[in-house]
């Protein structure tokens, strides 16, 4: 079975949660996420990474912004609901849950394995 289009969105995604070194969590902002998905998925759009984040959550992914005035960080979308407020202003990270890692190794048996040049240059080894 061939993997779909949406399949490889969420596994770069996915991917970068986890290896995030930040105890905080990805930046997942649109202006954080869009230039690393762009370097690999060329045409994805904003939207398209937006849908993809709301599906990943929560069961893959848990969705976290810093309010200055609860001070603390707030979930999404239980206590925060505005979507400009969460995808596309600073302040949004992406944290990992139990399924994260489980569901990307079934991603990753779906995905073609790349070619070593082109593994080289995408994971720089």
């Amino acid at each position: 079975m061939a993997a779909k289009p949406y399949q490889y969105i969420e596994y770069e995604i996915l991917r970068r949660v986890l290896g995030s070194p930040d105890a905080m969590g990805l930046p997942g902002d649109l202006s954080s996420l869009s230039p690393a998905l762009r370097s690999i998925i060329p045409e994805i759009s904003d939207r398209e990474i937006v849908a993809t984040l709301k599906r990943l959550t929560p069961k893959y992914l848990t969705i976290w912004k810093y309010s200055e005035t609860h001070r603390r960080s707030i979930p999404y979308p239980a206590e925060i609901q505005d979507d400009v407020e969460v995808f596309y202003r600073p302040g949004t990270y992406l944290r990992p849950t139990a399924y994260t890692d489980p569901y990307i190794q079934e991603l990753a048996a779906l995905l073609p394995a790349p070619e070593p040049e082109q593994a080289r240059k995408k994971y720089g080894f």
